[in-house]
């Protein structure tokens, strides 16, 4: 009974961390787009208006995520 609850322990721990390295990988990419906006703004590619609703639809992407 113990080694059945251990293993299902282990099988759920590592479920959850799967889940967590893909949650990380996410919002570390919707922060690349942040920073990819930021640099059209600055090179002119892109308005502050624009550039300030880019940043916040990427702001609610990830705080959906979280």
């Amino acid at each position: 009974m113990k080694a059945l609850m251990f293993t299902i322990f282990t099988l759920f721990s590592s479920y959850k961390s799967d889940q967590n390295i893909q949650l990380n990988e996410a919002i570390s990419d919707v922060g690349d787009f942040i920073e990819w906006s930021n640099e059209d703004l600055f090179q002119g590619r892109i308005t502050e208006e624009e550039h300030a609703i880019q940043v916040e639809n990427y702001n609610q992407l990830i705080l959906t995520l979280l």
